[in-house]
């Protein structure tokens, strides 16, 4: 071989990687870039569910009594699940909390003739298993970005970019309703 084709090989197998790191480098931001978009509808909804909490409260306060316990709890629940803003385990956690002490509320409101009048209440009931279900629909599509995110990271040959540019994998989020 002479130099020429030495310098054509060896320039050809420059280019190759240099397109291997440009396009493999911006999928997986990408993914990342996707799985942040799904995040923030999923955030969104909680978050307006945190919002009509201490709406509950007041009318539940209003009507029932002897649960102070349980309007603490879930004053305190909504209080830590609005700080904690990331979807980690803790994030799964608080929010499990929370609307398992609002469906305790909710609850009361079955056995409460004055709850089961309250068209206000009613209505706040609607709205929050609303927002509960539209959360759990885009935590699925959350989770499914996610699920491709942390493949794709993981293949053969995107697995040394994201080591590369410290791409961690990204946490499944699983919220019940």
């Amino acid at each position: 071989m002479d130099l020429t084709n030495s310098l054509i090989i060896g320039s050809a197998v420059v280019v190759i990687l240099l397109l291997w790191v440009a396009v493999g480098v911006r999928h997986l931001k990408n993914l990342r870039r996707d799985i942040g978009k799904q995040w923030f509808g999923v955030d969104k909804g909680m978050r307006k569910r945190q919002d009509l909490v201490p709406l509950v409260v007041e009318v539940v306060k209003k009507y029932v009594t002897g649960q102070e316990k349980l309007v603490e709890s879930l004053i305190s629940e909504r209080f830590k699940a609005a700080h904690v803003v990331v979807p980690t385990g803790a994030k799964v956690e608080l929010e499990h909390r929370l609307t398992e002490l609002l469906n305790k509320t909710f609850e009361l409101g079955k056995d409460s003739v004055e709850l089961k009048k309250d068209v206000y209440f009613l209505e706040l009931r609607r709205e929050i298993e609303e927002l509960e279900k539209k959360v759990d629909n885009d935590s699925k599509q959350y989770n499914e970005v996610v699920r491709m995110y942390n493949r794709h990271r993981k293949s053969v040959m995107l697995r040394p970019l994201a080591a590369m540019m410290r791409m961690k994998a990204e946490n499944i989020f699983e919220f019940e309703v």
